[in-house]
Order: C-alpha cells, then sequence, then structure tokens
C-alpha cells in the first residue's frame, strides 16, 4: 500500500495571529476570586496564567477591566499546562477560546487587539461570538 506524501503542517492553527500583551483580570470562580494575567490574545482567543488550573472545555468568567470597567467574558480552556512547581503566582499556562460576550466586551477586547497588532481587523470582527 503507498503512504502519501503530505507537504508540512503549519503549528499555528489559529484564525488570527497572537499578540504578546500583559492584562490584569479576574477569574470568577465561584464564590472566590482568582487573578490571572492574559499573556498573548488575538481575536478569538487568548492566553492566561493562573495560580489554579482551569478545567478543560468548562467555562470560565474572566471579568477584564478597561478603562475602571469590569467587562465579564466567557472563555473554554482548550489547553492546560503546568508551568513550575516553585512558583506561586503564576503555575498553569491555559490556552482559551471566546465562548461569548457582550457588544461592549467585544468592542473593547478588538480595541486591544488592534492596539498591540495593527488597524487592518475589520474582517476579522464579524467572527465574534456576541450574546
Amino acid at each position: 500500500m503507498a503512504v502519501a506524501q503530505r507537504g508540512p503542517v503549519s503549528i499555528d492553527r489559529r484564525r488570527t495571529p497572537r499578540v504578546p500583551t500583559v492584562l490584569a483580570a479576574t477569574w470568577r470562580r465561584g464564590p472566590r476570586r482568582v487573578p490571572v494575567s492574559i499573556v498573548e490574545l488575538n481575536v478569538h482567543g487568548a492566553a492566561l496564567r493562573s495560580a489554579e488550573s482551569p478545567d478543560l472545555n468548562y467555562l470560565m468568567e474572566i471579568a477584564l477591566t478597561i478603562e475602571g470597567r469590569a467587562l465579564p467574558i466567557l472563555f473554554v480552556p482548550r489547553s492546560v499546562r503546568f508551568l513550575e512547581a516553585g512558583a506561586v503566582d503564576a503555575r498553569y499556562a491555559a490556552g482559551v477560546s471566546i465562548f461569548s460576550l457582550s457588544k461592549e466586551a467585544a468592542d473593547a477586547w478588538l480595541a486591544l487587539y488592534r492596539d498591540a497588532r495593527g488597524p487592518a481587523l475589520s474582517i476579522f470582527a464579524a467572527g465574534l461570538p456576541a450574546t
């Protein structure tokens, strides 16, 4: 049986490229509030760091404070990895996708991405899941 030859596979399968950032946010985990850092973002998701491990495929409500307003965004963790045993404030890294957000939060999220990436984003705005 012959094996088909394939070309190189791209490692980056994201719809939009991630850009580095440093944003402080709060994970509303039941009655507790867990600080998280968003270290990369794109139009459809982010990479974040936390002291607690998120559960894969379970919703995370993250409150991102922008210009004095706390904007809730629902994310779904798609990958989680352990960083290092000695770290206290950021032991876990998670790749998350946006599940749902308000129009106000979507506008703020896109503005953050535009500032970090550049102005040519209008073709991606229609792909955001709005509530």
